[in-house]
């Protein structure tokens, strides 16, 4: 048994949306293409969810325009830069981060300065600024890197579990005293996502040494009060710190989840700090406080999804936030990502197949559309990055394969329907029929024709002579001769009648020579039955000789019959006149009549003999016939 329509459409949808799911997940190159892609979809989330609060527990004092203005240029010497530790301390922050690199030996005794301020307060934390250069190894000798070792669970440096973290290249560290007086050390560093953005960061990093945290996970443990050997790792999967739970790629990295636009965060100007302005210290208190530049030319500008110019120190500000809260940007499995966009391919199949007409498209759409919004406010409610490209491309594929199917399916209806109206009309002529208006020729319409009817004459002396098989295989040629006259010039074939024929013309297909056609149909099956009197002989048709009777006048053209068989004819008096014309012209013994309609339509190309006015049964006004001789000159178009 061959499937419905509506499951040859399902099924044809579905396969081509699992197909391109499966694609876009595990052909590497599509792969590549779908995930960059996709991150341009994270940042139209962002952009339509907008910003968001700042998480409160951080504020950023900035190294801005007005410090340069009251301090100098920048780099400031490492003493102002203890100076300006102690006043950010004296406001009673619970936390201070730096994100300056004290790499390069500073001015005579400003390092032993600045060293003992970090010594003196111990609550402060240094970067790790990833680069190109090598790690040196005494780096990982230091407590502050040591504890976070066993913090790994059990994941090594070369192990099987490490190729799921973030392989670092380099590391480059501040001196070694600012290092051994630092409360913690972490690296602070952006990933782009390859298009030029920066949207991740690696919260744990791998080098050939030792694992090496992210300040952000560093600054919230110690803000939460978790131990570093605590903290769990499931390369590939997640970090849990405490109760937080933080996503990671198969690469080790998790996107950041912008709060918001350069600006975002609060600021403190260093100006204010050092100044002791009660508002710097307020707004300082209780709260984690980083330390970073943001003055122009003083920082590396990061393209992030907000804008072209974020800063470093605001991006460490958005990780730790995130850390902080456990509300990092979560993007689904692969495994649920292939599943999800099966589903939503699935879905939009099922619209497809089971609705009539364009309802099937537009709820199709509908589904895909409902999928965005719900992908919208996911990410805006919930942090949850559920994939967009890889399912819409799914469900356009479902979509496609659907339309597909059902283009298909009309074809095949188009041409059955082709080898429907075959039956009574020339391929040529159907094939036109079904472009035009398929439905058209389905219903009843009223239509101007020229009806064609001939008979046998004396049939029923053939069939005294002839046994019932020889007259059915005799009358079988007669109607095959007169079915190719017929369709020569493009007539419709209504039906054969016992002995005789009916057929018509301009219908179902226009004909403006409808008239001329007939007539010149008529006069080539007279023809062809006296030119092959040798054939008929043979059948014994012995003498064959036929009557014609032709018609023009509005009938009602369209299926007649019940919901089991239907017949495609014409009905009205002009299909009447047309047969009583075909007896009239056997008692007057001629061969072909036609009706003064017809002739009025066809006198300037044939020559016809007026034998008059003749009261024609069941019309109520006697009518003028012609007697068909021959055609003249070239009109019409023929066949």
């Amino acid at each position: 048994m061959h499937p419905s329509r509506p499951a040859r459409e399902f099924w044809y949808a579905t396969v081509a949306g699992a197909t391109v799911a499966l694609v876009c997940y595990l052909v590497p190159a599509v792969a590549l293409l779908v995930a960059e892609t996709e991150y341009r979809a994270l940042d139209w989330r962002f952009h339509l969810r907008g910003p968001l609060p700042p998480n409160p527990e951080l504020v950023i004092v900035a190294i801005d325009e007005a410090s340069l203005e009251a301090v100098g240029q920048f780099p400031w010497p490492r003493r102002r830069m203890a100076e300006l530790l102690d006043a950010v301390e004296a406001a009673g922050p619970v936390l201070v981060a730096f994100d300056v690199l004290f790499a390069e030996p500073g001015e005579e005794g400003g390092d032993q300065a600045l060293a003992e301020a970090l010594r003196r307060h111990g609550n402060v934390y240094l970067p790790l600024f990833v680069t190109e250069a090598a790690p040196p190894a005494w780096l990982f000798d230091l407590p502050a890197l040591k504890e976070w070792q066993v913090g790994a669970s059990a994941v090594r440096p070369g192990g099987p579990d490490a190729r799921f973290l973030y392989e670092l290249e380099g590391l480059t560290a501040p001196l070694p005293m600012f290092c051994q007086a630092a409360a913690g050390l972490g690296i602070v560093d952006l990933v782009g996502s390859g298009d030029g953005v920066y949207r991740d960061i690696a919260l744990l990093g791998v080098t050939d040494l030792g694992l090496v945290p992210s300040l952000p996970l560093v600054l919230a443990a110690a803000r939460l009060g978790v131990e570093p050997e605590t903290v769990a790792v499931l390369p590939g999967e997640q970090i849990q710190i405490g109760d937080r739970l933080l996503p990671t790629d198969v690469y080790g990295l998790t996107p950041v989840n912008f709060a918001g636009p350069t600006g975002t965060y609060p600021y403190v100007s260093a100006r204010d700090v050092l100044a002791g302005d009660p508002g710097a210290q307020a707004a300082l208190r209780g709260r984690i406080a980083l330390i970073g530049a943001t003055a122009a030319g003083l920082y590396d500008l990061r393209p992030s999804p907000f804008d072209a110019s974020f800063r470093g120190v605001e991006a460490l500000a958005n990780a730790t936030g995130n850390v902080l809260a456990g509300d990092a940007v979560r993007f689904p499995r692969e495994t649920k990502g292939v599943a999800l966009s099966i589903l939503l391919a699935i879905g939009v199949a099922a619209q497809v197949g089971l609705l009539p007409g364009m309802w099937s498209w537009v709820s199709g759409m509908a589904v895909m559309f409902a999928y965005w919004v719900l992908a919208v406010e996911g990410f805006a409610r919930g942090n949850v990055a559920l994939p967009i490209v890889p399912t819409t491309a799914a469900c356009i594929a479902a979509l496609v394969a659907g339309l597909a199917a059902r283009l298909m399916t009309a074809e095949r209806q188009q041409r059955r329907a082709v080898s429907v109206f075959s039956r009574f009309v020339p391929p040529s002529i159907a094939e036109q029929l079904v472009d035009a208006d398929l439905d058209a020729a389905t219903r009843g319409q009223r239509r101007v024709v020229t009806v064609l009817f001939g008979d046998i004459r004396n049939s029923s002396v053939y069939a005294r002579r002839l046994s019932p098989e020889d007259l059915v295989e005799a009358l079988n040629h007669f109607f095959s001769e007169s079915h190719g006259v017929v369709w020569r010039h493009g007539g419709t074939l209504d039906k054969f009648l016992g002995d005789g024929v009916l057929a018509f013309f301009n219908a179902p297909a226009e004909q403006p020579d409808h008239a001329l056609r007939a007539v010149r149909a008529a006069l080539d099956l007279v023809a062809a039955v006296n030119s092959n009197q040798e054939l008929w002989d043979f059948h014994g048709l012995r003498d064959l000789c036929i009557g014609v009777g032709i018609a023009t006048g509005e009938v009602v053209v369209g299926y007649v019959g019940s919901q089991q068989r239907m017949q495609y004819t014409v009905i009205g008096a002009t299909v009447n006149l047309a047969s009583r014309l075909q007896d009239l012209a056997r008692d007057l013994g001629v061969e072909v009549l036609i009706s003064g309609d017809t002739y009025q339509q066809v006198a300037e190309w044939v020559e016809a003999e007026d034998v008059g006015t003749h009261l024609i049964r069941g019309f109520d006004e006697p009518v003028r016939v012609y007697r068909l001789l021959s055609i003249r000159g070239q009109g019409g178009s023929g066949a």
